[in-house]
């Protein structure tokens, strides 16, 4: 990985109100619906697998844009859904390399405190 596509990487990319084209558009429009949509719509729709939707949310959208998907398990399947979508396109979440080391730092000071308790 080159030095500009790393730090390309860990910059969250806001779609602002538009979806973006392609497959994550398709995603990120049935999430937005008032209903949402379960696995099996996105798959038809994607034409993915499940584990590759499961991803996409996971990764492309709830990581990397910041988006705040939720998952309801009724009677049925379960149901995806974006919270409150105009305050979430435009949070930027923290980049994942600063959490990581902010976790690390947390434990680091937790651990001393048992050593010295």
């Amino acid at each position: 990985m080159t030095k500009n596509s790393a730090r390309l990487a860990d910059e969250p990319r806001p779609d602002g109100d538009r979806p973006t084209g392609g497959k994550l558009g398709l995603i990120i429009a049935l999430l937005r619906r008032p209903e949402g949509a379960d696995l099996s719509a996105m798959m038809t729709a994607t034409g993915w697998q499940q584990h590759s939707v499961r991803g996409a949310l996971a990764g492309a959208l709830k990581k990397a844009r910041g988006l705040n998907i939720v998952s309801e398990k009724g009677e049925g399947p379960r149901i995806y859904r974006i919270v409150d979508p105009t305050a979430d396109v435009t949070s930027e979440p923290e980049p994942a390399k600063r959490a990581t080391r902010r976790r690390a730092a947390g434990v680091a000071s937790v651990a001393a405190e048992v050593d010295h308790g």
